[in-house]
């Protein structure tokens, strides 16, 4: 499954995030994310947005992610190398 989650900065190291939903396939995803930047942007709440694949299971660890940042307008999203604030997330 394809998770999309929702980040907001809360200082230079603190950070908030939200599950906002799930798709079968990667495609789907992104499509969504891509299509749909504004609405998760929601008035400038977010800041980022990641895609993470993860199997069932306990303490699922992700095997995929794709990073976005959202444009200063919040109707896109561009992809960006994972920032190093999340190299735990």
């Amino acid at each position: 499954m394809f998770f999309v989650t929702t980040i907001r900065m809360l200082g230079e190291v603190e950070y908030d995030c939200r599950c906002i939903g799930y798709y079968e396939t990667w495609k789907e995803a992104q499509a969504v994310v891509k299509k749909h930047a504004e609405c998760l942007y929601e008035a400038g709440h977010y800041q980022y947005v990641v895609i993470e694949e993860f199997s069932s299971g306990w303490y699922p660890v992700a095997t995929i992610e794709e990073w976005f940042k959202f444009s200063e307008d919040g109707k896109s999203v561009s992809n960006i190398v994972k920032p190093d604030i999340f190299q735990n997330f």
